[in-house]
């Protein structure tokens, strides 16, 4: 099988820098548990990884996040995902007395400090993302009377706003289409709306390459977790982009490995912003082997 190798693959910069901090904690802290608050990234590859050398994932939905935190002792070393959380989980980590280490990625913490600002300035904030993903749970509580979320394809209650310039804010993984048509619809209701909406660089340069494919493809492949959201994007994108090729989404060379791809000739390879090079590299030779 010909495999094209679509470029930007493997971690975006935003993981890389989260992960660089997690060892950056275990290298000043060593011979102590280095616990790390919910999934470090959305890839379970990476985060068995971070168990065999030693981490302790505290996992979110085995119990909240800030039950976790009641858990851990006056000098216990943390570490915050990249995806964002709760800002109250900072003030009740400073009351316990923990270590902290903020993995959050620069574009979450970039789209907090405009919405902080607006919170303070009395105004109110609508944001365009997923419901119960971590990053659009930790905006919605920065001010739950204040910030309202706007998910793509759902009901919205305009009503609920009491200003006519709300800012306009999403998380960082959404689609750019859907980003688009959703700035289009809140803009026919908030002529004033203050739009700094935006995916963050490494998903929109993914978004973007998948278009740069050979016309000719049969086969699509992105790489990503189940619950990573930039993937399912690609995955959307690559299904709409090649109706007439195949399209699937695996974690590794033994997911794919059960996926019915025989007879195929030409692939395509992509990945999300989780997936480390090791995997994709083995996805790779395993296509070319066929």
């Amino acid at each position: 099988m010909k495999v094209t190798v679509i470029n930007p693959h493997g971690f975006c910069a935003g993981v890389q820098r989260a992960l660089d901090l997690a060892y950056k904690a275990k290298s000043e802290h060593p011979n102590r548990s280095i616990y790390i608050l919910g999934n470090l990234v959305h890839n379970e590859h990476v985060i068995d990884d971070l168990k065999a050398d030693g981490f302790v994932i505290l996992d979110e939905r085995k119990k909240s996040l800030s039950d976790w935190i009641d858990t851990l002792n006056k000098g216990d070393i943390i570490v915050f995902s990249a995806h964002g959380h709760d800002p109250h989980l900072d003030e009740k980590a400073a009351k316990k007395g923990l270590i902290k280490y903020d993995a959050t990625c620069p574009f979450v913490i970039a789209n907090s400090v405009l919405i902080k600002k607006r919170i303070t300035e009395g105004g109110e904030t609508i944001f365009i993302g997923q419901a119960g993903h971590a990053e659009t749970v930790g905006t919605l509580m920065m001010d739950e009377s204040k910030v309202f979320l706007f998910e793509p394809g759902k009901p919205f209650d305009f009503g609920q706003l009491t200003v006519k310039n709300p800012l306009l804010v999403s998380q960082t993984t959404m689609g750019t289409d859907e980003m688009a048509e959703s700035i289009s619809l809140l803009k026919e209701h908030f002529p004033m709306i203050d739009i700094a909406a935006r995916v963050c660089d490494a998903t929109d340069r993914r978004q973007k390459a998948i278009c740069t494919a050979p016309s000719d493809i049969d086969l699509y492949v992105v790489m990503g977790s189940e619950t990573s959201n930039n993937t399912k994007k690609l995955l959307l994108l690559a299904k709409e982009k090649y109706p007439n090729a195949k399209t699937i989404r695996c974690l590794d060379v033994e997911e794919i490995k059960r996926s019915d791809i025989k007879g195929l000739k030409n692939a395509a390879l992509i990945s999300g912003a989780s997936t480390a090079m090791k995997e994709f590299d083995e996805v790779k030779s395993y296509l070319e082997s066929l």
